[in-house]
């Protein structure tokens, strides 16, 4: 193959990668559309103004991925109170997943463990206010079957029953001292 036809591959690439990212910011739009009708980010930060005594609380984020499934969430990120109760970060909040039929809802939680070299103080608290993925050794994709705590397709005309159903998931989650 000749320079002139690898330019042209080349060119052929990027422009199937660009129709690639425009198809997947697409449906993060229709994800997020939905997570707003259910105020999820609004749930989420009076939590996290809220929090139980026992942990410090940080966030909410809104955070986007996928390459296989495309997914929107907004999460908090926690730990226990105290100094060195730094080793592992809960991660709770609200994941949209695209389902191909529909908008699939997931409540969840996931645990990370500290990955960072040593611990300093000043640091690690100047940045897990930021976000985690610095500290922290996984991500902001969902949460494995065993961390999820509800489920439901999103429907529009559902819109309220989802949102008391929703609620009463973040109150379960307190209630069971995550």
């Amino acid at each position: 193959m000749n320079e002139r036809e690898e330019r042209y591959q080349a060119i052929l690439r990027n422009i199937a990668a660009r129709q690639g990212q425009v198809a997947r910011a697409e449906r993060q739009q229709v994800l997020e559309s939905a997570l707003d009708a259910l105020d999820v980010l609004g749930k989420l930060d009076a939590l996290c103004r809220h929090p139980p005594d026992s942990i410090t609380c940080y966030g909410p984020q809104v955070f986007r991925g996928g390459d296989d499934t495309v997914w929107v969430a907004v999460l908090i990120w926690h730990k226990p109170k105290g100094y060195g109760q730094h080793e592992r970060l809960g991660l709770f909040g609200v994941w949209a997943l695209d389902s191909g039929a529909g908008v699939m809802l997931i409540a969840g939680s996931k645990t990370l463990t500290f990955k960072a070299p040593i611990f300093n103080a000043e640091t690690y608290h100047y940045h897990i206010k930021r976000g985690f993925s610095l500290l922290y050794a996984g991500d902001a994709s969902p949460p494995p079957s065993e961390g999820q705590q509800w489920q439901a397709e999103y429907d529009p005309a559902r819109r309220l029953a989802l949102r008391d159903e929703l609620d009463a998931a973040l109150r379960a989650y307190l209630a069971a001292g995550e």
